[in-house]
């Protein structure tokens, strides 16, 4: 020790040697880790999915704007809420950007709070929105963004969620076309996807709850959580570059 308290050179080197060895372990798990994203998608536009890989190494993330509502200050940083835009030091340009989590209220209308019903919009509706409005300036031309409805748009809940959960979702789809007409001049899509009962957690394992949905679809069954995300990429690709404020029903004929 010094004569002021504090450690002498000797311990200062150790702390030094040991923080720069626990930054280098850092550093090159981050590196493999963004190696190992960038091969992944490279394997996607190998099959002509025009999707946009990951940063570079080095890159800056841009604090990103979450799908459900947090205090004023509180912004996650991209890759812990999902909802954040990462964006190339080189000046490149995302390619596109998928919003798919929702908030579910299955309360009835007559009970519901205004609590409940202030999250169901906020996470929906204004998630939806903040994702646009944060995506948007980074997107180049001929980009996509792509909304997740729900067929509780078309029926007012009734399958799963409450008539407020179908209100929000029905938002969903009135912001797609206006969102569309409004980027149309910076020749960016924008698209949603309407899925029907999907197997996740909103629906829950019961056996006899899961019966009586699937037997509502002329599939006979639920859908399978990629087979949404199939749907989204088509939306998100190239494949389906003439469609602008389209809604994608993916429902297995519920509503036939």
């Amino acid at each position: 020790m010094t004569r002021r308290g504090r450690p002498g050179r000797r311990h200062d080197r150790r702390r030094s040697n040991e923080s720069a060895a626990v930054r280098l372990g850092r550093r090159r798990r981050r590196r493999a880790g963004h190696r190992a994203r960038r091969r992944g998608a490279g394997r996607l536009a190998g099959r002509g999915d025009d999707c946009a890989r990951p940063p570079r190494r080095g890159s800056r993330g841009r604090r990103g704007v979450p799908g459900s509502p947090l205090p004023a200050g509180r912004r996650p940083r991209p890759g812990r809420a999902g909802e954040g835009l990462r964006r190339r030091r080189r000046g490149g340009a995302g390619d596109g950007r998928v919003r798919a989590s929702g908030h579910h209220a299955a309360t009835p209308l007559l009970e519901v709070t205004a609590e409940q019903a202030q999250r169901c919009l906020l996470v929906n509706i204004m998630g939806s929105i903040n994702t646009i409005q944060a995506a948007a300036p980074y997107l180049a031309p001929g980009a996509s963004i792509v909304l997740c409805s729900s067929v509780a748009a078309y029926t007012g809940g009734g399958y799963v969620g409450g008539p407020v959960y179908g209100a929000s979702k029905a938002g969903v789809i009135g912001l797609t076309k206006g969102a569309a007409r409004e980027l149309a001049p910076r020749k960016i899509r924008v698209n949603c996807i309407a899925p029907g009962c999907t197997a996740t957690s909103m629906i829950g394992d019961d056996p006899e709850v899961i019966a009586t949905l699937a037997g509502r679809a002329l599939a006979g069954r639920l859908a399978e959580p990629d087979e949404i995300a199939r749907a989204a990429l088509y939306l998100w690709s190239s494949a389906s570059s003439y469609m602008t404020g389209a809604v994608l029903d993916v429902n297995g004929g519920i509503r036939l």
